[in-house]
C-alpha cells in the first residue's frame, strides 16, 4: 500500500531525475490540461441537463429514425466482414488488388511511418530548446493606435442634441403620422374580427375542409370496346340461383363492399388500413437503408400489390426487386452470394422474425417475415381519440369467436396440440391490437423481370373497372384464411386472381351491354359526385350510392358464379380483352402457339406466351372455394339475413381460422 506522502516523494524524485521540459511542452501541456478541464465541465453540464435545445419530434419519427439507423449500423458491419473476404470486392464495390500486394503495401507504409517517427524523434534530441520570444512583436508594439475616450465622446454628443431647438411639427406630418396610427388601427380590428369568424366557423363547421373533397373512391365502369368473348361455358350447366335472389344479394353485398376499407376513406377500418401502409413504409425505408450500405449502386424497386388498390394486410406481401450491376445479376454465382449478403445483414435486426433464401435457378429470391408491430405506433402514445377509433376498427375486423365453430364446410383440425395464443395480445394482431404479420419477398431484377410492367397494367386497369379492387381483395382474404393464398406455396398469385377478376368483369359489361342494348347511353361512369346545393346533396349521394352497390355486389357475384360452377379451372384458359382484335373470354384452346401447360391456365395479357397461374396446384380446392362462397351467400339470402355477422365476416370465416385481414 503506498500513502499520500510516499507518492509525493517518488514524484518528486521522478521530477528531480527528469530534465524540464521546453517552453513550448509545456504551453501545449497547459493546453491540454485546459482542454481536459473544458471538456469535463461540459461533460458535467450534460449530467447537470445544462444542454441545448433540440429540435423535437413526434416519438414515432424519433422511433422509425432510430429504427433505420439501427439498420444502416448492423449493415455497415455485416458488409465490413463481407469485404475482408475473397471474391467480394467486385460485388460490394472495393478494389480488385490481391490481397498479398495489399499486405506489401500496407508493411511499406508501416516502415516508412516509423522511420519518419525515429528521424522526427533524433532531430527533436539534437536541436535546442528556442529562446523565450515576446507574446506579441506585431504592429501595435511600435505604433500603436490612438486612444478614444468613448464616454467623454457620448457624453458631449447627449449635449449638443439637448441644446439643440426642438423640430416644428408641420400640418403635412401630423396628417401622415394620424394615418398612419389609424390604419394599424384597422388592421389589428380586423385580425381581431378574424379570428373571432373563424372560431365561430370552426366550431359550427368544424369538417367544412373535408365537405369539398369525396368520401369515397370512384366506382368506375369502363366503356364495352372489346369484340364478343369466346365463352366456352356458355353451355355448360350455370349456378342455382334466380334473378330474385341474386338481385337481393347484389344490393346488401354492394353495400358491405361500399363499406369497405379500400373504397371508404374516413371509416375506422380505412384509418387502421393507414397505419398499416404506414409502418410497411417504414419497412421499404429500413430495406433500402440496408441495401444502399451493402451495395451503393444499387436501386430498390416495389412492385407486387402493394403499389396498387388490392394490398390486403395479413394476406398480401410486400414484393421488393434489387437493381444489381449486369455483371452481378448474369452471373448465377454472384447472384446468390449478393443475396446471402443480404440476408446475413437482415438476421442482425431485431425486428426480423425469419430469412430464408430460395436458391432457384430461374430466380433466386429472399423470404423474410416480419411484423408490423414493430413499426407501429405504441397505445401510449396515442390520443383517446385515436384509441375508441383503433377499438372499433378491431371490432370490424376480428371474426367472432363465439360464431367460428357454426360454419359448414370447414374441414376439422388434424389430431394433435392447437395452435396457443398470439404473442402480441388480440389473436392475428399486434401490439395491443396494432400490427399484422408481414412477409417480405426479395428479389434480383434482370431483363425478364416483368414485376413494373404488370403493377403498372394492374394500375390503369383499376382506375378504369371500380369492382376490381374490391373483388381481388376480398377473395384475398378468403383464400388466405384457406391457406390457398401464394403461388410459392401452391395456391392461388396475386396476378392470376386480378386476371381472372379482369376477365370476368369483362364478361359481365359485354352481356349487360347486350341485354340492355345501350339504355343506359355510354355508360362509361358511374362515380360519387359532390354536389353544392345542400338540398340535393343527400338525394344525389344516396342514387350514387344505391347505383355504386349494385355494380359492386353483381361483380362479385357474378365472379363467383363464373369461376364456381360455370368455368373449368383445371381445364379452360382464361384471357382478358386487351384490344378489339384480341379472342378473349373463357377458351378451350390456346390462341397462340406457344401452349401454356397444364394446371389453372391464365394469359398474362403482357407476355401471351406467359402463364400466370402456373405453379397454382390447389386449384382444385380455389374453385371448390368459390363455390363454397356463394353457397353461404344463398343461406344468408334464404334466411332473410338474420345473422349479425356481416356477409364479408361470414366468407372469411368459412376458412375456420381466427386470422385477421383489413378489407
Amino acid at each position: 500500500m503506498v500513502t499520500d506522502g510516499d507518492s509525493k516523494d517518488s514524484n518528486d524524485s521522478n521530477d528531480g531525475a527528469r530534465a524540464p521540459p521546453p517552453p513550448q511542452q509545456q504551453q501545449q501541456q497547459q493546453g491540454e490540461d485546459c482542454d481536459v478541464t473544458s471538456s469535463d465541465r461540459k461533460a458535467n453540464d450534460n449530467r447537470a441537463g445544462s444542454v441545448e435545445p433540440e429540435e423535437l419530434s413526434s416519438p414515432g419519427e424519433t422511433r422509425e429514425a432510430r429504427l433505420i439507423d439501427g439498420a444502416r449500423e448492423n449493415a455497415q458491419v455485416v458488409g465490413a466482414g463481407a469485404k475482408a473476404l475473397r471474391g467480394w470486392a467486385s460485388i460490394l464495390g472495393g478494389s480488385a488488388a490481391s490481397p498479398t500486394a495489399s499486405d506489401d503495401a500496407t508493411e511499406q507504409t508501416t516502415f516508412s511511418i516509423e522511420e519518419n517517427q525515429v528521424s522526427e524523434s533524433h532531430r527533436e534530441e539534437e536541436t535546442p530548446p528556442a529562446q523565450s520570444s515576446p507574446a506579441w512583436s506585431g504592429w501595435a508594439v511600435k505604433s500603436p493606435p490612438p486612444k478614444v475616450d468613448l464616454k467623454a465622446t457620448m457624453e458631449a454628443d447627449a449635449a449638443a442634441a439637448a441644446a439643440a431647438p426642438a423640430p416644428v411639427a408641420t400640418v403635412t406630418a401630423k396628417k401622415e403620422a394620424n394615418r398612419l396610427d389609424e390604419k394599424q388601427g384597422r388592421q389589428n380590428s380586423r385580425k381581431k374580427d378574424g379570428k373571432k369568424d373563424n372560431k365561430s366557423k370552426q366550431r359550427q363547421e368544424p369538417y367544412r375542409k373535408d365537405r369539398a373533397k369525396p368520401s369515397r373512391s370512384a366506382v368506375n365502369v369502363s366503356k364495352v370496346s372489346f369484340s364478343q368473348p369466346m365463352d366456352v361455358s356458355s353451355d355448360r350447366p350455370k349456378a342455382p340461383l334466380s334473378e330474385e335472389l341474386e338481385s337481393v344479394l347484389a344490393a346488401k353485398l354492394g353495400r358491405e363492399l361500399l363499406e369497405c376499407a379500400h373504397v371508404q376513406f374516413f371509416t375506422p377500418t380505412a384509418h387502421l388500413l393507414k397505419k398499416e401502409r404506414r409502418a410497411v413504409d417504414v419497412v421499404i425505408r429500413a430495406m433500402n437503408a440496408i441495401v444502399q450500405t451493402l451495395f451503393p449502386s444499387t436501386g430498390v424497386d416495389v412492385f407486387g400489390s402493394y403499389p396498387t388498390r388490392a394490398w390486403v394486410p395479413g394476406s398480401s406481401n410486400l414484393d421488393l426487386s434489387l437493381n444489381l450491376p449486369e455483371a452481378v445479376s448474369s452471373n448465377p454465382e454472384r447472384r446468390l452470394e449478393a443475396l446471402n449478403t443480404l440476408a446475413m445483414a437482415l438476421r442482425t435486426n431485431p425486428w426480423v422474425m425469419d430469412v430464408n433464401v430460395v436458391p432457384s435457378a430461374h430466380r433466386p429470391l429472399i423470404r423474410m417475415s416480419t411484423h408490423t408491430a414493430f413499426f407501429q405506433p405504441m397505445p401510449q402514445q396515442m390520443t383517446g381519440k385515436a384509441v375508441a377509433t383503433l377499438a372499433t376498427a378491431i371490432a370490424a375486423v376480428v371474426p367472432p369467436s363465439a360464431n367460428a365453430n357454426e360454419t359448414s364446410g370447414t374441414p376439422p383440425l388434424p389430431p394433435g396440440p392447437r395452435p396457443g395464443a398470439s404473442p402480441y395480445g388480440i389473436p392475428g394482431l399486434g401490439q395491443n391490437g396494432i400490427g399484422l404479420p408481414l412477409e417480405v419477398h426479395i428479389s434480383l431484377k434482370d431483363a425478364k423481370h416483368k414485376g413494373m410492367s404488370a403493377m403498372r397494367f394492374v394500375q390503369k386497369a383499376e382506375e378504369q373497372n371500380g369492382a376490381l379492387a374490391p373483388i381481388v381483395c376480398v377473395q384475398k382474404a378468403v383464400l388466405a384464411s384457406k391457406g390457398l393464398r401464394g403461388v410459392y406455396k401452391g395456391g392461388l398469385g396475386s396476378y392470376a386472381l386480378t386476371m381472372m377478376a379482369l376477365t370476368s368483369i369483362q364478361r359481365s359489361a359485354w352481356l349487360d351491354k347486350q341485354s340492355a342494348d345501350g339504355a343506359d347511353g355510354d355508360g362509361s361512369v358511374a362515380s360519387v359526385t359532390v354536389a353544392k346545393d345542400e338540398g340535393k346533396k343527400g338525394t344525389e349521394l344516396d342514387e350514387a350510392d344505391a347505383r355504386d352497390a349494385m355494380i359492386l355486389g353483381r361483380a362479385m357475384i357474378q365472379f363467383l358464379k363464373l369461376y364456381g360452377y360455370e368455368a373449368d379451372l383445371t381445364k379452360d384458359i382464361i384471357v382478358s380483352a386487351k384490344d378489339e382484335a384480341t379472342e378473349w373470354g373463357i377458351l378451350a384452346e390456346s390462341p397462340n402457339a406457344a401452349p401454356l401447360g397444364s394446371g389453372l391456365r391464365v394469359q398474362d395479357p403482357l407476355d401471351a406466351s406467359n402463364n400466370a397461374g402456373a405453379g397454382c396446384f390447389g386449384i382444385a380446392g380455389v374453385q371448390a372455394l368459390f363455390r363454397e362462397q356463394l353457397e353461404a351467400l344463398q343461406r344468408a339470402a334464404k334466411s332473410n339475413f338474420q345473422s349479425d355477422v356481416p356477409l364479408l365476416m361470414q366468407l372469411v370465416m368459412l376458412g375456420g381460422s381466427q386470422k385477421v385481414f383489413i378489407v
